[in-house]
């Protein structure tokens, strides 16, 4: 399986398709599908390496998001803050265990917020 722009979204919960454009989510996945890669060890399956880069996609996809609303409107709701958590938890505990596969080394410390939305505003 190759991790699509419909699967990041499967586990986004509460974000309208319109409000997250898919070109965004097509960057992170890109950015997470690196990230992953380059981390993960030799005997990985697929199917986990695309579980970690679905999950790793949603949280910084999630993360433009939550960037988009404090800048338009002032706040970010407690749900997408908790879903962010929980995602960036999940991507962490994902690339740990696919890098220690083989003997890799584990990646330090956790997933860093983009300090900037990646949303295409462009239309």
């Amino acid at each position: 399986m190759v991790v699509t722009v419909a699967n990041v979204r499967e586990i986004l919960v509460g974000v309208k398709a319109g409000a997250l454009p898919d070109a965004t989510i097509t960057r992170w996945i890109r950015v997470a599908g690196i990230i992953v890669d380059s981390n993960k060890g030799e005997h990985v399956e697929d199917s986990e390496r695309d579980d970690a880069v679905c999950t790793m996609a949603a949280y910084y996809s999630l993360t433009s998001y939550a960037t988009y609303l404090q800048t338009s409107a002032g706040r970010v709701p407690n749900a997408i803050i908790a879903q962010m958590a929980e995602l960036s938890k999940a991507s962490s505990v994902l690339l740990s265990i696919l890098s220690r596969a083989d003997g890799a080394m584990a990646p330090a410390g956790t997933l860093v917020v983009p300090t900037a939305s990646l949303i295409d505003d462009r239309g």
